[in-house]
């Protein structure tokens, strides 16, 4: 009968040759980890600066627990609550405040029939903000800011990313 070696006695024999297993490495390189101010920070200087267009881009990055690297966002982005005192970047150019749902539908309607914009961007103060990156949407002119106002953020020094999901297999 051949001779069957158990995990014990490799283990045994690495300690007795001075090295350690894989997972034991890790476990220590985790440990050894520095976890200073001055690497918290540093790490934390690294972190993404984003400007949040649409309501249901800010819930995502609140979902991830990220929210702190937002740093604006529009007027119709309200959850999660710690978002509340972003700076706000977007505004409806239809007062709806003392309008009637039927009158917020007229209003909407002969915008869009005109081509007019729903939203107004305010690009100054985004570019006052620095974001590395802008999360839009230009698949709606009615939920969100234009392809137009889009084409404009395109042109500040930040990444835009468009959340047009169009199929079912898109959202996937």
């Amino acid at each position: 009968r051949g001779c069957v070696r158990s995990s014990a006695t490799a283990r045994s024999r690495r300690r007795s040759a001075g090295t350690r297993s894989r997972a034991s490495a890790r476990r220590t390189h985790r440990r050894s980890w520095p976890r200073s101010a001055e690497v918290r920070a540093r790490l934390e200087s690294l972190a993404p600066r984003i400007c949040s267009l649409l309501p249901s881009a800010t819930e995502i990055v609140g979902a991830l627990g990220r929210t702190d690297w937002l740093v604006g966002r529009s007027a119709e982005c309200d959850f999660p609550a710690d978002v509340d005192g972003l700076p706000v970047v977007t505004a409806s150019r239809v007062d709806t405040s003392t309008l009637s749902s039927r009158d917020i539908d007229e209003a909407v309607r002969e915008a869009v029939l005109s081509g007019r914009a729903l939203y107004a961007v305010d690009e100054e103060l985004i570019r006052e903000l620095g974001p590395d990156l802008v999360i839009t949407q230009d698949l709606c002119h009615v939920c969100a800011v234009s392809d137009d106002d889009v084409g404009k953020i395109r042109s500040l020094d930040a990444e835009v990313i468009s959340l047009d999901p169009r199929t079912i297999a898109d959202v996937e």
